[in-house]
C-alpha cells in the first residue's frame, strides 16, 4: 500500500498532519472519513445537499431487499443524485461498488 499524506482541515486551511495510511492512523470510513464528508459537503461540489447516508433500503420489483449499503447520496444543485462510495485503503471492487449503487440509484429514482 502507497502511503498517503494525511491532512487537518480547519476551514479554508489545511496543513499535512503525518505520513502514513488511514488504517495505520485508526481512521475509520464511517465514523471518520464519512462524518467529515457530511459535515463538509462542498468537499463534493458547490452546493451539494446530503439526503441520506448508509442507506441501503434498495428493493426489487419482487419486493426482495438489497444488500448494498450506499455511504452517502445526495444532490447537487441542478438536482442530480450524486453516489459517494468512501473507502481508506485500496479495494479493487470500487468501480463495480459504484456502477452497482448507481444501477440501484437509477432503478429507485428514475427521471
Amino acid at each position: 500500500m502507497t502511503d498517503i499524506n494525511i491532512l487537518a482541515v480547519d476551514g479554508p486551511a489545511a496543513k499535512p498532519l503525518t505520513s502514513g495510511s488511514f488504517a495505520a492512523s485508526g481512521f475509520l470510513e464511517t465514523t471518520h472519513l464519512e462524518q467529515w464528508v457530511v459535515e463538509n459537503p462542498v468537499v463534493l461540489g458547490e452546493g451539494v445537499m446530503i439526503v441520506a447516508r448508509q442507506y441501503s433500503k434498495w428493493s426489487s420489483s419482487e419486493g426482495d431487499l438489497g444488500r448494498e449499503r450506499l455511504d452517502v447520496l445526495a444532490l447537487d444543485k441542478s438536482g442530480q443524485l450524486v453516489v459517494v462510495e468512501l473507502k481508506r485503503g485500496n479495494d479493487a471492487r470500487i468501480h463495480l461498488q459504484a456502477i452497482t449503487y448507481a444501477a440501484l440509484v437509477a432503478v429507485a429514482c428514475p427521471p
